[in-house]
């Protein structure tokens, strides 16, 4: 069962998530999206609990292996070019023998494709640990080690932790499915979500836009405790946040109702693929030292058409996509 809203919001998940990786012009705004964008991976996961199926555990980790293994040689091939280096090559390659690949879910060549690796392994913990309270117990847990080795590392010691990847390992990223799964099972979310009255929006939009204000303050409080830079996904608020969120969608359904369902996951798809060219086209990527510059900090009329043809045709996927597939109902 499709739910168009929850489908819907993946557009916009997906322009958080690119979001993430690249220079905003203001780089007080940018600090400001850089907080506010990471309740983007936690509401995919979320997500996939929520309309998780055990007797699909197999066939979905078969799809996950193969997307992993086109991302690899994609990127493989794109970095290669970059690079030109052969201890670049085996540098990443030797990933694939120590922790930080099995456990750390790092992927050579891929840095984003870590949510395939980390959500293969949470779908085999869901697949065998089938008592739900365990379950939740485990999704606390992992919650608390995404707290301890993420933001509130510094605030407990004074040692160096690699958070950022710990924060994307399966260890982190179980509490957003256990809380999908919550979710789905709870009866009392279930009755507010089918519960009558505009107070109970106002309310989850309060939580919501309060929850999105609390992550950089608490970011910021943080900072000045530990006086280092905080890495990693999970804050306190991202948890309010991101539940606030998905009850508010789940109770107007049909949200994103213009858009055919058995077309919309397609369309959130190429969306993701037209954000990524319409940001990188603007503002520069900031993990890949990729050889041409963003609009805003072009030296030469050459750079600067090439970057203009690349916004324009990324911002005209979105009618090409609607005239080929008809995802978009206008009338």
């Amino acid at each position: 069962m499709r739910i168009q809203s929850i489908d819907a919001f993946r557009i916009v998940a997906a322009f958080l998530v690119v979001s993430l990786h690249v220079n905003w012009p203001v780089e007080s705004i940018g600090a400001v999206m850089g907080d506010i964008c990471r309740i983007a991976v936690p509401y995919f996961f979320v997500v996939s609990g929520y309309f998780y199926k055990p007797e699909k555990t197999w066939s979905t980790i078969k799809r996950l292996l193969k997307y992993t293994l086109i991302a690899v040689v994609v990127y493989l091939l794109v970095e290669g070019y970059m690079y030109g280096s052969p201890s670049y090559i085996s540098k990443e390659i030797s990933v694939v023998g120590n922790y930080r690949f099995w456990i750390g879910n790092v992927v050579p060549f891929c840095p984003v494709a870590w949510y395939l690796a980390s959500y293969i392994y949470v779908l085999v913990i869901s697949y065998f640990v089938k008592k739900r309270k365990i379950q939740y117990l485990l999704g606390v847990a992992s919650f608390l080690f995404a707290l301890l080795s993420g933001p509130y590392f510094k605030v407990l010691s004074d040692g160096e932790v690699d958070s950022l990847m710990w924060n994307c390992c399966f260890l982190s990223s179980y509490c957003w499915f256990a809380l999908g799964i919550f979710m789905r099972d709870n009866a009392e979310i279930k009755r507010l979500q089918t519960a009558s009255g505009g107070g109970i929006n106002t309310i989850l939009i309060c939580c919501f836009i309060i929850s999105l204000i609390s992550i950089p303050v608490e970011h910021w409080i943080l900072k000045y405790i530990t006086g280092t830079s905080v890495s990693g996904t999970t804050f306190v608020f991202t948890l309010t946040a991101v539940f606030s969120l998905f009850v508010l969608l789940l109770r107007f359904p049909l949200w994103g109702a213009a858009f055919k369902p058995g077309k919309l996951p397609l369309f959130v798809f190429l969306s993701h693929v037209a954000i990524n060219y319409i940001l990188v086209s603007l503002f520069w990527p900031t993990k890949f030292d990729l050889p041409h510059q963003a609009l805003i900090h072009f030296n030469s009329p050459q750079l600067f058409i090439n970057n203009i043809i690349v916004f324009a045709l990324a911002c005209l996927i979105y009618y090409a996509i609607n005239r080929i597939t008809n995802i978009v109902k206008f009338n």
